[in-house]
């Protein structure tokens, strides 16, 4: 089911100490028997690469994300690169 997940929405990156991190918002149709949509937020840092899972969906909902949740998911991408290397 993961293979039909679509990106929704996409955090702005955040440089810090800790590197760079962004917040991805996929959405997953609904399927049948009448379940809504899911919209599921990872936290992903940049890596030489190309980009890691940090968190991966610590936030689930079956409506899209709010003004609200979407400032919240860029203070943790802020918070994760404020990090210092040494924390991570």
């Amino acid at each position: 089911m993961a293979e039909r997940a679509r990106p929704f929405w996409n955090s702005e990156p955040a440089k810090g100490p800790a590197g760079t991190f962004h917040v991805v918002v996929t959405r997953l149709p609904a399927g049948l028997g009448g379940r809504r949509d899911l919209y599921s937020a990872t936290l992903f840092r940049k890596t030489e690469t190309g980009e890691e899972a940090v968190e991966t969906d610590f936030w689930q909902h079956s409506a899209p994300p709010h003004d609200a949740d979407k400032l919240a998911f860029r203070e943790r991408a802020r918070r994760a690169a404020a990090q210092t290397a040494a924390a991570g």
